[in-house]
């Protein structure tokens, strides 16, 4: 499956795995990049987040991670870095198998992709600190972390044939 045309190489344990990503949407681990493409595949919104991301100047990198010391099981860093022409921004879930089962696992990588669009829309957005009256709601403190994965929204994932 080809993703806006571009090919990334991740390794993996010494590995090197070829898997097709969107240019905007990256990570340096090859289990990730394939969740990310496993995620596209199976839910219509999961793909509607990477082809709009992918449409964007900004770039995201998603990583197995920990956020709050381990108190979160997924985030959005709040240090975006500027380049010419786009921002990257880091989105972190956890590599913790005894905290989520897979499908949770797309839902976590779902979500810091949700923040990270929420973050892509607003151009001026440049850190945590930015002022929140200027987002939709005025909580851009949820965009950068989220404590409840049990409560939370989730987009229908199809079933892997």
């Amino acid at each position: 499956m080809v993703l806006n045309g571009t090919t990334v190489r991740a390794v993996d344990h010494g590995a090197s795995v070829q898997t097709t990503t969107p240019r905007s949407v990256r990570s340096t681990d090859a289990v990730m990049l394939r969740l990310i493409e496993e995620g596209t595949e199976r839910s219509v919104t999961f793909a509607a987040l990477v082809d709009t991301i992918g449409h964007s100047n900004d770039i995201v990198y998603v990583e197995f991670g920990y956020c709050a010391f381990g108190h979160l099981d997924g985030c959005l860093l709040p240090f975006v870095a500027s380049s010419q022409g786009g921002r990257y921004l880091r989105v972190l879930v956890t590599p913790d198998q005894n905290r989520r089962t897979h499908d949770q696992l797309l839902a976590l990588i779902g979500h810091g992709l949700q923040h990270a669009l929420a973050v892509i829309q607003h151009h001026d957005v440049v850190n945590a600190e930015h002022d929140g009256r200027d987002m939709p709601d005025g909580s851009e403190r949820r965009w950068w972390a989220s404590r409840d994965t049990k409560h939370r929204r989730r987009a229908p994932l199809a079933t892997p044939s």
